[in-house]
């Protein structure tokens, strides 16, 4: 499997969650070990992560895709779980697309595979690595950058603002780099959401292609909000619209800044 690099952009709060319409049964999740305690105990105080300024990027994959030509369509090869393999809304699964996300841009660069049973162990023991690591439930995208190099040893940058549009991000897909973007969740219009939808959520990018006269260009995504995520489509202006990282209110989530993330080896 070729190498992919990951690129994040941030969603989250009732973070990420589809809860099964109607009585939606599958496999049986096995008990997780962990105390729920963890879970009612007063939130952290926000981690401060710094965001590399240009002149100190030596990780730039955007700077590698500026001179790459934009093929018609680019689907990479990323594995995909929801962040509730099992159906299983409780925590951590309710809150976990920022994890998700960066699993499955792990795992990428592995080049494994993510079943079922793995997935859920592998939320559940990041998840309680990050708590551990005083971080807050939701994060920012400098926040999962940081927690990429010290959990996994990667490499991990973030662009923000003028940087963050969708030619770079279709440049970054095309040079074999997976996008990390966080958004505005009740605003992406996802018809597997529950309710309105997480107001702060998190998802992955995994390739582009024109879908035509009726939806223009489309992303393909790998949407760990809901099972029926796995290279789901949104157009690509709606992606673009929704991208606002976490600010610390899901009353003001649509004034959290533009920003996106990728990691590398």
């Amino acid at each position: 499997m070729r190498r992919i690099l990951f690129l994040i952009a941030p969603l989250l709060l009732l973070s990420c969650t589809e809860i099964p319409q109607g009585q939606e049964t599958e496999a049986q999740q096995p008990q997780a070990a962990a105390s729920s305690a963890s879970a009612q105990a007063p939130a952290p105080a926000p981690v401060e992560v710094p965001v590399p300024t240009p002149s100190a990027r030596a990780f730039d994959p955007l700077a590698v895709a500026a001179g790459i030509a934009l093929p018609d369509r680019v689907h990479l090869d990323v594995p995909f779980t929801p962040q509730s393999p099992y159906a299983d809304w409780n925590p951590p699964f309710d809150e976990a697309c920022e994890e998700v996300s960066l699993i499955m841009a792990e795992f990428a660069l592995r080049g494994e595979d993510l079943p079922q049973a793995r997935a859920a162990q592998e939320i559940r023991d990041l998840a309680a690595w990050v708590d551990d690591a005083g971080y807050a439930v939701d994060v920012t995208v400098a926040e999962l950058a940081a927690i990429a190099r010290e959990r996994f040893g990667r490499k991990a940058i973030v662009y923000e603002g003028e940087d963050v549009n969708i030619e770079n991000m279709q440049r970054l897909l095309a040079a074999g780099y997976p996008v990390i973007v966080p958004a505005a969740g009740q605003h992406i219009g996802n018809p597997y959401f529950s309710g309105d939808g997480p107001p702060y959520h998190m998802l992955a990018l995994i390739g582009y292609e024109d879908g035509g006269m009726l939806s223009g260009l489309e992303f393909i995504t790998n949407e760990p909000g809901t099972r029926r995520g796995e290279n789901y489509r949104y157009s690509a202006d709606v992606i673009d619209k929704v991208i606002h990282d976490w600010n610390g209110s899901k009353e003001t989530i649509l004034s959290g800044k533009r920003a996106i993330l990728v990691i590398g080896e």
